[in-house]
């Protein structure tokens, strides 16, 4: 691509690390080890120099990105004279100066950046978390730095339900489901189900959108919105995202059941994906998933119904009938979720997210609970099903983990992956450890796309994986 570089063949042209197997050359990067790395790339992390500029109105993301592509005078940032004259003698606006442009808040969910960020601006877009609930056409308008949990309490209040969760007590940003590291589930399916529009600014300091944001219909919006899901680090700077909402029944009810095995629950969950029954959300999780996520007691699966004071009751009839005739469960009101009891002092790590088939969960659910097993009670998994049959898994750490304990799991899930039918969702750290032949095939349509959309290759966070020229 016009203006980059491939930084695992960067890496490659060093003797040093071309010796390395490729695990530890990808450690030693996610850790910055200086005493493997080679100075080159050492005075590639201690030179980039990023300015977080404040976001307040869209038109600031315009001009950012102006100011890049070397249109207009860093003076229009909007910046304090201390900043302005740190941009100018740091950044070096001179006339071909290559600036790049990225984005936050981002929760990084699964793991920080595994590379060290382009020279050029990180806008601030905490201040854009307004959440807009058209009542009309049953959609919500969330700006990238609305939590969750504000976007769900929003949509609730107004007689909606904001369809994705979070299997685990997590509250990330509506910014971190474009891109994929924000973990969002539902019975109906993942993001791609229910995004409908995202409104960003181009590379080219023109406002666009994905799709149509008015227009509640699912054959409605361009494919770009897929893409957006994808790769929304490096197609633009997005300000907000629609999500397609559902409506709130007059009456919702949650029932818990507790699983005696991991055979019960696949019968359970085999049971319930053949029936009739639609819940607004399936969740479970092994004894340490149940106690952080729900604070119950075992293994458990929590099922969040919504109907009519006369239908509700027979889908309950439905789901008990799945785990025998009369059978032991905690019944709540309304649809719960693991952020109902407030967010945890210590959130849960989540390591990653594998995405299995019904037919492979057994094999997977065996090789996850001797994995955990062998780990201590501090790792446990949580799980979700979605109508399809797909099941999503997420091992996490109940508390924070160091960065390189963090990548020593992970690297023990690539292997457990490796050798099961289910499939790790792909993250920075895992683009770097997937097979060259997957990699080569992810950047090249990557860089194809980047060359249309971005040919200045201005909009580029270290999650796509160039540095500079030269």
């Amino acid at each position: 691509m016009a203006g980059g570089a491939d930084f695992r063949e960067m890496l490659a042209r060093y003797p040093g690390l071309r010796a390395l197997p490729k695990e530890q050359l990808v450690k030693a990067v996610y850790l910055r080890d200086r005493r493997t790395l080679p100075d080159g790339v050492k005075r590639l992390f201690d030179t980039v120099t990023v300015v977080r500029v404040p976001v307040e109105e869209p038109e600031d993301v315009a001009r950012a990105i102006d100011v890049a592509n070397g249109e207009v005078a860093a003076v229009n940032l909007g910046l304090s004279a201390d900043t302005l004259h740190y941009v100018r003698t740091r950044l070096a606006m001179e006339k071909d100066r290559e600036v790049t442009v990225s984005w936050s808040p981002r929760l990084d969910a699964l793991e920080g950046e595994v590379l060290p960020q382009l020279d050029g601006f990180e806008l601030d877009l905490r201040g854009a978390q307004e959440v807009e609930v058209n009542q009309e056409y049953g959609v919500a308008r969330c700006g990238m730095g609305a939590t969750w949990k504000r976007a769900y309490d929003a949509c609730r209040s107004q007689g909606w339900l904001f369809p994705l969760l979070p299997p685990l007590p997590v509250n990330p940003f509506i910014g971190d489901v474009l891109g994929g590291s924000a973990l969002l589930t539902s019975y109906g399916g993942g993001a791609d189900q229910y995004l409908r529009n995202v409104d960003f600014v181009g590379p080219d300091g023109v406002y666009s959108q994905s799709g149509f944001d008015g227009v509640p219909n699912s054959a409605a919006g361009y494919d770009l919105n897929a893409l957006m899901l994808v790769m929304g680090h490096g197609l633009g700077i997005p300000l907000s995202a629609t999500f397609t909402l559902a409506p709130a029944a007059e009456d919702a009810q949650s029932l818990r059941y507790p699983v005696a095995s991991t055979e019960e629950l696949v019968g359970a969950l085999e049971a319930v994906e053949a029936s009739a029954i639609r819940p607004l959300s399936l969740l479970f999780g092994d004894d340490t998933g149940s106690r952080v996520s729900w604070g119950a007691e075992g293994t458990t699966l929590t099922l969040s119904l919504h109907g009519t004071e006369e239908t509700l009751p027979h889908q309950v009839q439905a789901v008990d009938a799945v785990f025998g005739e009369e059978p032991a469960k905690e019944v709540m009101e309304g649809q719960v979720h693991p952020l109902e009891r407030g967010e945890r002092r210590r959130p849960p790590a989540p390591l990653g997210e594998i995405l299995v088939g019904m037919a492979d969960l057994p094999a997977l659910l065996e090789a996850l609970t001797a994995w955990q097993e062998e780990r201590g009670p501090a790792f446990g998994w949580t799980g979700s099903l979605t109508e399809g049959g797909t099941v999503s898994l997420v091992p996490f750490h109940e508390g924070p983990m160091s960065r390189g304990e963090r990548f020593d799991r992970l690297y023990e899930l690539v292997l457990l992956a490796r050798k099961q039918p289910g499939r790790l969702r792909a993250t920075p750290v895992l683009q770097l450890l997937e097979t060259e032949t997957d990699v080569e095939q992810r950047f090249a349509l990557a860089r194809r796309i980047k060359g249309e959309v971005d040919l200045p290759n201005v909009v580029n966070p270290s999650s796509v994986l160039w540095v500079p020229r030269g």
